[in-house]
C-alpha cells in the first residue's frame, strides 16, 4: 500500500494541471457573463458579441492540431507559461477595451491561441509524459477541472462584475492569472521527469503497461487523412460531435444572458450555470462506466437525449427549479460526450492512429461551436427571446443521438486506452 501511494514529482505536476484547469477554464466559460453588460455600453447587437466568441471556437479548433508538435520541440513547460502570460496581459488590456476591433484581436485571435496553450490537449501530453502507470486515473482526475471551474469561479466573477464593474472585472482576472498562476507554474512545472533524475510514475517499479506493451496501438500502418474521410463512420462521429459542440457553445454563452432576461437575480443564475460543473463531475465518470456495459455507442446517444431535455426544460422553464434542474441535467451531459467520442473513435480506428483521427473530428465540434455561439445571438437579435435557439438545440442533439447510434465500431480497445489530447475538450467542451 504504501509502495502504491509513495510520493512522486508527478502528482505535483498533476496537483498543478488540475488547478490550471480549474482558473482558465473557469475564467473562459464564464464569458457568457459580459455579454449583456459589454453590449449595452457599446450598443452591440448580442451577435455581435456572439461572432466574438464564434471566431475564438474555430481559432483555437485551427490551432489544436499544433499544439502537440510545438510542446515536443519546446517543451510543456514554456507552451504553457507563454499561454499563461499571454492570457493575463489579454485580460488586463480588455479593461481597457474601447471598440470592436480591439475586441476582435485580443479575444478571438490572441486568446483563443493562449487558451489553447492551457487546456486539455496540453495537460494530457504533460501528464502523459509524467506517468506510465495509472495514466488513465490521473488524467480523468485532472479533466475535472475543466466542470470544476465555472462552478468555483462563476459566482465569484460575476459577484465582482455586479460590485466592481467589468472593466476591473477583467483587470483582476489578468492579475490572479500574472500574480498567482504563472509564479507557481514557473516554480512546479517541470518538462519531463528526466530532468529531475527520474523516470515517469510506474516506470521505476519496472511495471509494464499495456501501453508499454503495444496494445495501445492498432496492427498495421497508421491510417492516413484520406482513408479516414472515405469512411463514413467519421461523418457520423464528426456531425454527431458537431451537436455537442453547438450545444454546449449556446449554452456557455448564453445561458447567464437568458437567466437574467427572464428575471433571475444574476448570482442565482451564476448558481445555476455553477451546477453544471458539478454535475458534470459526476456524469463523465458515470458515463464511462455504464459505457463498459451498454457499448460506448449507446451511452453517447443517451448522453445526447439527456442533453435534449435539458435544454427543452430550461427554454420552456416556468420557475426557477425547472432551470435548476435543466442545469443539473445539462451538467450531466456536458464532459461525457469526448470521452465516449474518443473511445468510439479508437475502436474504429485503433489508438495508434487516435491523435490524427480525433483532432479532424474535434476541428468539426469546434465548427459546431462557433456556429451555436453566433446563431445564438442572431436569433435573440430577431425574435428578442432565446426561445427558438433552445429548441433548436435540442433538435440538434436529437439528430446527434441517432448519428451516434448509428455508429459501426469494433470492440477490442479498452476505453481508458482511447483517452486523447482533445476527449472532452471544450474547450467549451
Amino acid at each position: 500500500m504504501n509502495k502504491l501511494f509513495r510520493f512522486h514529482y508527478g502528482f505535483i505536476i498533476a496537483g498543478f494541471s488540475l488547478i490550471l484547469l480549474i482558473i482558465t477554464s473557469g475564467m473562459i466559460l464564464s464569458i457568457g457573463i459580459f455579454v449583456k453588460p459589454i453590449s449595452q455600453e457599446f450598443l452591440w447587437d448580442r451577435s455581435v458579441f456572439s461572432s466574438i466568441i464564434a471566431g475564438f471556437m474555430i481559432v483555437q479548433g485551427l490551432f489544436s492540431p499544433f499544439l502537440g508538435n510545438l510542446i515536443t520541440k519546446v517543451g510543456p513547460k514554456k507552451v504553457i507559461s507563454i499561454g499563461v502570460l499571454l492570457q493575463g496581459l489579454v485580460y488586463i488590456s480588455l479593461s481597457f477595451l474601447q471598440n470592436l476591433t480591439q475586441f476582435f484581436l485580443l479575444y478571438t485571435l490572441i486568446m483563443a491561441v493562449a487558451y489553447g496553450t492551457t487546456a486539455l490537449v496540453t495537460i494530457s501530453v504533460l501528464i502523459s509524459i509524467w506517468f506510465e502507470k495509472r495514466k488513465g486515473l490521473i488524467m480523468g482526475i485532472t479533466m475535472a477541472g475543466l466542470p470544476l471551474g465555472p462552478q468555483l469561479l462563476t459566482p465569484v466573477i460575476t459577484y465582482w462584475l455586479i460590485q466592481l464593474g467589468w472593466r476591473n472585472t477583467f483587470l483582476i482576472l489578468g492579475m490572479i492569472l500574472l500574480g498567482i498562476l504563472l509564479p507557481l507554474g514557473l516554480v512546479f512545472l517541470k518538462n519531463k521527469p528526466q530532468d529531475m533524475g527520474l523516470l515517469p510514475y510506474g516506470k521505476e517499479e519496472g511495471c509494464e503497461t499495456e501501453e508499454s506493451k503495444g496494445l495501445s496501438h492498432h496492427e498495421g500502418k497508421p491510417v492516413s487523412y484520406l482513408a479516414v474521410f472515405r469512411n463514413k463512420e467519421y461523418y457520423k462521429l464528426s456531425f454527431s460531435y458537431f451537436a455537442c459542440g453547438y450545444t454546449l457553445s449556446f449554452f456557455s454563452t448564453h445561458f447567464f444572458s437568458y437567466g437574467t432576461d427572464i428575471g433571475l437575480d444574476p448570482l442565482v443564475a451564476a448558481f445555476a450555470f455553477g451546477l453544471t460543473g458539478s454535475a458534470a463531475a459526476i456524469g463523465t465518470p458515470l458515463a464511462g462506466g455504464l459505457s463498459d456495459r451498454w457499448g460506448g455507442k449507446t451511452m453517447l446517444s443517451i448522453v445526447y437525449l439527456l442533453r435534449a431535455i435539458s435544454f427543452i426544460m430550461i427554454g420552456l422553464a416556468s420557475d426557477n427549479w425547472y432551470i435548476y434542474l435543466g442545469a443539473v441535467i445539462y451538467g450531466l451531459s456536458w464532459t461525457a460526450t469526448g470521452p465516449l467520442t474518443s473511445m468510439l473513435a479508437g475502436e474504429i480506428w485503433g489508438t495508434f492512429s487516435l491523435g490524427k483521427v480525433f483532432g479532424s473530428i474535434f476541428l468539426v465540434h469546434q465548427i459546431g461551436a462557433a456556429l451555436g455561439a453566433w446563431l445564438g445571438g442572431v436569433i435573440y437579435d430577431y425574435t428578442g427571446s432565446y426561445f427558438f435557439g433552445f429548441i433548436l438545440s435540442a433538435i440538434v442533439l436529437i439528430m446527434g443521438a441517432v448519428l451516434s447510434l448509428s455508429v459501426k465500431a469494433q470492440k477490442g480497445i479498452k476505453p481508458h486506452l482511447a483517452i486523447t489530447p482533445s476527449a472532452g475538450t471544450a474547450d467549451l467542451s
